[in-house]
């Protein structure tokens, strides 16, 4: 054993780090070379399970500096668990969906908030379209809504969110991931 590993012992649950077994129908991919830069990701720690039978790496790129796994699951798993599984358990509920924000400190991810707060400080004309890819639960479409923008469309790979989003908020929430030629063929 290498001495100088670290060992999580436990991990407390909450609303947005959840334990999930990797079953046998998740199969893995190796991803080597950054999807920034294409410089080769050097191995800087691995989650090893119990019975040490299963291994993910993460990587980082010496070149521009990011940080992500090399041992990945499949991108066909990938797309299958976010569109029918994320935070099924623990959505949000119609109210919370109705008052979102996308101000700091009110529980919304900075990115969400910096993404929102691009149109104060570059002139943009309202009047074109705006795509929110990755749109969660629509705090940015229903912000730049508010904002006076008129063809707002979101793209949402969580089945679920997506149609709360229409639903809810009466935005047009695509769902499916932004690469998929249907997607490709709506926003056109």
């Amino acid at each position: 054993m290498n001495t100088n590993a670290l060992k999580i012992i436990d991990i407390l649950e909450s609303s947005r780090v959840k334990v999930f077994n990797l079953d046998n129908d998740v199969f893995f991919e190796k991803q080597e070379y950054c999807p920034a830069c294409d410089s080769k990701l050097e191995p800087f720690c691995a989650l090893i399970n119990e019975s040490q039978n299963q291994k993910m790496e993460f990587g980082l790129c010496q070149n521009c500096g990011y940080m992500g796994y090399i041992d990945r699951p499949a991108k066909e798993w990938m797309v299958k668990f976010y569109s029918e599984k994320w935070d099924r358990s623990f959505p949000r509920v119609e109210e919370d969906i109705k008052k979102g924000t996308i101000l700091p400190g009110k529980g919304v991810k900075p990115s969400r908030y910096l993404a929102a707060s691009l149109i104060e400080k570059i002139d943009i004309n309202k009047e074109r379209g705006a795509c929110d890819i990755g749109s969660g639960y629509g705090e940015v479409l229903k912000y730049f809504k508010e904002q006076g923008f008129e063809k707002l469309v979101g793209v949402e790979n969580s089945k679920h969110r997506a149609e709360l989003v229409s639903r809810i908020l009466g935005l047009k929430t695509l769902h499916g991931e932004f690469e998929n030629d249907k997607i490709q063929e709506e926003l056109s």
